[in-house]
């Protein structure tokens, strides 16, 4: 039993121990830079979709304006018929 007790108290343990630590340490932090990569990757995608669908937004509000720009001349330039 003191035999144990040694080889559980030796440097040569104490070493594998903190390797072992050290491997479980590591596996965690792969696992979740994987899992942040994957989030941002994701977060990429939506910020893309929504870039895209603000240039669509845009270029309607655009077109709306001309359209109503176009509309409002039109309207200035003809007389009521009661004139």
């Amino acid at each position: 039993m003191a035999n144990k007790k040694k080889k559980a108290d030796s440097p040569r343990f104490d070493a594998e121990q903190r390797i072992v630590q050290l491997e479980e340490k590591i596996s965690h932090q792969e696992r979740l830079s994987d899992e942040l990569n994957s989030f941002v990757s994701e977060q990429s995608n939506s910020l893309d979709f929504i870039i895209r669908e603000l240039g669509l937004i845009r270029e309607k509000l655009s077109e709306y304006r001309e359209n109503a720009d176009s509309a409002a001349s039109e309207t200035e330039t003809e007389r009521p018929p009661h004139y």
